[in-house]
């Protein structure tokens, strides 16, 4: 079967900033002619999020808008909010002709789009990449890059960048043996806590290097879990007796 999965570029972090630049400042550059690109990372990459602030720094006309747990409305606001536009307290299409008055070009800088949605199974960022990101580009003077840490979210015609390993990293060593518990949190269904609510929760957890256990960890138990761990292994209510039920069962309120 042929994959769907775009062939794209492999840099490094640097040359991922400097090339992002270049495309931003070269109207004429062909690698994302129609006005976005994805920024690929996962395993173990270079921070794509890291990039994105990076390139921010060096852009005065960008904004760096973050799409963790964000449905697609909500992050559409966040981007309008933070390009000073008075559409984003409406909702409607009135965002469309007021991003195409823009008086001058400006970048959007989406990380983590790979998060989006409030449950692991959310489809909202299947949403964004196959709808709002074009709408917002066409006919406008905005720039849009998305980072994305799951390049199985790409179609065949998208374009970008992936992003390589850190220099001295093993991108063959073996991966962390995460314990059962550890698994347990990360792939319990469905999920209504915020990861940062779960990291919160295996606090007392330590990394091999002996790092507190956060965000970024239980990630990494997602992408590294092979997708029929959850068939072959039961996560029972046993799993995770002793966590507080209150998390469970409500989300939390959102501010």
């Amino acid at each position: 079967m042929t994959s769907k999965i775009p062939a794209l570029e492999s840099v490094s972090a640097q040359e991922a900033t400097d090339r992002l630049l270049h495309w931003w400042q070269d109207v004429s550059d062909p690698l994302a002619p129609g006005g976005w690109l994805n920024l690929v990372g996962g395993g173990v990459a270079a921070d794509g999020g890291q990039v994105l602030r990076d390139v921010a720094a060096q852009v005065a006309a960008s904004v760096v808008v973050d799409a963790t747990e964000r449905t697609t409305e909500e992050l559409l606001r966040e981007v309008l909010a933070a390009l000073g536009l008075e559409s984003w307290r409406h909702g409607g299409l009135r965002w469309i002709s007021e991003v195409r008055a823009l008086p001058e070009r400006r970048l959007v800088l989406l990380t983590h789009v790979h998060r989006m949605g409030r449950t692991r199974r959310s489809y909202e960022a299947e949403r964004l990449l196959t709808g709002t990101l074009e709408a917002l580009c066409a006919r406008t003077d905005l720039h849009v890059v998305a980072h994305l840490d799951a390049p199985a979210l790409l179609r065949s015609g998208d374009t970008g960048l992936r992003l390589e390993p850190p220099d001295g990293t093993d991108a063959g060593a073996a991966p962390y043996a995460w314990p059962d518990e550890m698994r347990a949190l990360a792939l319990s269904e469905p999920r209504t806590v915020p990861l940062r609510a779960w990291a919160a929760l295996v606090a007392g957890w330590r990394t091999e290097g002996g790092s507190p256990v956060g965000e970024d960890a239980l990630q990494a138990v997602l992408r590294s879990t092979p997708g029929g761990w959850r068939s072959a292994t039961a996560v029972s209510a046993s799993s995770t007796r002793g966590w507080p039920r209150r998390y469970a069962r409500r989300p939390p309120r959102r501010r």
